[in-house]
């Protein structure tokens, strides 16, 4: 168990028989929720609780790392690959009941399950796909990011010299830009 008393959180981390994050109580939410609502509203205000469409729980981080989502009564537990990218969605029995492939910039290779979670390419770390999948677009923060076309679709805010569009210095496979105006690269698992 990990406590972070800057969120003023107790975060419970299990694992399961294969090493992934696992939930302690049978569900895959915590006590660190992100809450999204009808409007796309996000984060732990009640006021917006009286519209949750799915309850996230994600770690005390900078870019919350998302771990869970609970929809109705039904929990989901997300794992990833070594970039960040949602790779499948298991249920609290373990059962892998999603799973998603990638191309090198995002967009979907190949999808199963019903689900459909709204954090995929890159979702560990906040990258939140459009719910219509035919515009193709992520939300990362500053702006919106198209995979198809592996650019961004609003210039970057910050950059005063060079192309405002290109997506993690177009090198995708192990840069990624969580605040849409600053590629680095993420820390690989150890194990």
């Amino acid at each position: 168990m990990t406590s972070n008393s800057r969120h003023q959180a107790t975060i419970e981390q299990h694992t399961d028989h294969r090493g992934r994050l696992a939930p302690a109580d049978g569900h895959c939410c915590g006590h660190h929720q992100l809450h999204l609502g009808r409007a796309g509203c996000a984060g732990g205000d009640r006021r917006w609780w009286h519209n949750t469409q799915a309850a996230y729980t994600v770690s005390p981080a900078q870019y919350g790392e998302v771990l869970a989502q609970r929809k109705d009564s039904t929990s989901h537990c997300y794992h990833f690959d070594g970039l960040g990218s949602t790779t499948e969605l298991t249920d609290v029995n373990e059962a892998e009941t999603d799973s998603f492939r990638y191309k090198a910039f995002g967009e979907a290779l190949s999808t199963s399950g019903a689900t459909q979670p709204p954090f995929q390419y890159v979702g560990k770390l906040g990258y939140y796909r459009h719910p219509d999948t035919e515009i193709g677009l992520d939300y990362v923060r500053a702006r919106w990011y198209r995979s198809r076309i592996g650019r961004f679709i609003s210039p970057d805010p910050l950059l005063t010299l060079g192309s405002p569009y290109p997506y993690a210095t177009n090198n995708p496979g192990e840069v990624v830009d969580v605040s849409g105006m600053q590629p680095f690269t993420p820390a690989l698992p150890t194990n």
